[in-house]
């Protein structure tokens, strides 16, 4: 009864609120969203990929800070110069930024600060301690192999395909879990609707068997005639009791929505007349498509930046390498922090790197295999939009034709009922026989329990169309 109390202090301190408002399909909808946990969890999920989709690609090109400390203790002697030290140790830290661009530029400026220290030095002149800074940039370019960065951009569009299509999954998975507690909402619905006729046909049920007693009791009517009220009634009681049980487990139902919050829904009596007014606004465009879709589209493209990861690694590899640094080497730590400074005396490098696979088969099946990736995909796309088109106009004609069969079932419970009434009326005059409103009253009940079945189909088939992408109402 949470909800209800909710909703109830809602009404109360908004007037403009009515109950009418309060236990719409939109507040029950939202109520799912808040309190359902399958709902919540995918749309985390959902909201999730949405921020990586972009974000875990653009970290490919992102500059990134590094920093390094490392010690080496030395004590091998070096023949050629005789023992001039016992050990030699040496620290040095590293820190600077690196990153890769999209055109296939690989670069990193760095600033390094070392330390040589030396032990028992064999010639006096010697420093035990020195200093070494050092300032560098290097870089390193792709000429063939992620020529013009087609690599990284290949990469960022898997990361990004695969993002796209988990946030894709969740999406759906959210508008089935709509679907399906709308769909428990127009049961429960429904049921409330069948409970009201069905107590209406007990009430008619009974009137008739007070007035097929009281006529037996004057001698009017034969006996059989009163048999056959009183059977007319126990069906009506019957059907009564199965409306009751089927009210209680559609509440059920779309109490589990609402994680056990044991709401009961009461709607008005013309809720299902106001809902169809208001479905029949949906409409779907042929640009529109449901998320199964979509995510056949985003595997095509998946499988196209795939082929050509695929395709990059088969390539042999010729890089273009330079570096350039500037020393300050000095036995005191303040000269040599400076002496770089002044950008003389760089020590650069500059070069050409080239590797080559020798595997050629496994390279070729490779590329083959990513061909039929890439096909695949192409044919499950194509099925899947014609799959799509077909489902979305055979749905269109289903709601056509549940609108047609509507319309009949509301004439036809019209014409019933003033069949049924105008027949009442005779044999209470004595111009009509009992067994005669007998079967009215059941021809006009069927006709009520028809044109609800007929209410329900059309509003089923309307939340259906809301699983496509953009709806418009």
């Amino acid at each position: 009864m949470k909800l209800r109390a909710t909703l109830m202090v809602l009404c109360a301190l908004a007037p403009s609120i009515t109950m009418a408002d309060a236990y719409s399909l939109e507040n029950y909808l939202k109520t799912v969203q808040v309190n359902y946990l399958e709902y919540k969890s995918a749309a985390l999920s959902q909201q999730a990929s949405l921020m990586q989709e972009n974000s875990e690609a653009n970290l490919l090109t992102a500059p990134a800070f590094f920093a390094q400390i490392s010690h080496t203790g030395d004590e091998k002697e070096l023949p050629q110069f005789g023992k001039m030290y016992s050990k030699m140790s040496f620290t040095q830290g590293t820190v600077g930024i690196q990153w890769q661009t999209q055109f296939g530029l690989q670069t990193k400026l760095s600033y390094s600060l070392q330390n040589y220290t030396f032990q028992d030095m064999s010639i006096a002149s010697a420093r035990p301690v020195i200093y070494d800074t050092v300032p560098a940039f290097e870089f390193t370019q792709s000429l063939l192999r992620n020529g013009n960065g087609a690599e990284v951009r290949a990469q960022q569009e898997v990361i990004k395909s695969q993002n796209k299509m988990k946030r894709l999954s969740e999406t759906m998975t959210l508008k089935q879990v709509l679907l399906e507690s709308e769909l428990a909402y127009w049961r429960v619905a429904a049921a409330q609707k069948s409970l009201s006729i069905a107590k209406e046909n007990v009430e008619r049920a009974e009137k008739i068997m007070s007035w097929g007693k009281r006529r037996a009791n004057y001698g009017l009517t034969d006996q059989s005639d009163v048999f056959q009220s009183q059977a007319l009634l126990e069906v009506r009681r019957l059907e009564l009791q199965g409306a009751i049980d089927e009210l209680k487990l559609a509440q059920r139902v779309a109490d589990a929505y609402l994680f056990g919050s044991n709401t009961v829904l009461e709607m008005p009596e013309n809720m299902l007349e106001e809902a169809i007014k208001s479905a029949q606004t949906i409409k779907v465009s042929e640009s529109d498509h449901r998320e199964d879709t979509l995510m056949a589209i985003e595997n095509a493209k998946l499988a196209e930046a795939s082929a050509i990861l695929t395709g990059q690694k088969a390539q042999s590899n010729l890089d273009l390498m330079g570096s350039i640094q500037f020393d300050g080497r000095e036995i005191e730590l303040s000269k040599a922090l400076q002496k770089p400074l002044s950008l003389t005396k760089p020590t650069f490098t500059i070069g050409l790197k080239y590797t080559m696979s020798l595997d050629g088969s496994a390279l070729s099946d490779l590329n083959k295999a990513s061909q039929k990736q890439i096909e695949s995909a192409q044919f499950n796309q194509q099925q899947r939009l014609r799959d799509e088109r077909l489902v979305l106009l055979n749905l269109n004609q289903q709601i056509e034709d549940a609108n047609r069969r509507l319309i009949l079932a509301t004439k036809l419970e019209a014409t019933q009922r003033q069949k049924w009434a105008y027949e009442s009326e005779r044999q209470q005059k004595g111009r009509s026989t009992l067994y005669q409103v007998l079967m009215f009253e059941q021809d006009y009940a069927s006709a009520q329990a028809a044109k609800t079945q007929a209410q329900v189909a059309v509003l089923r088939l309307m939340a259906q169309l809301k699983t496509y992408g953009s709806v418009s109402q």
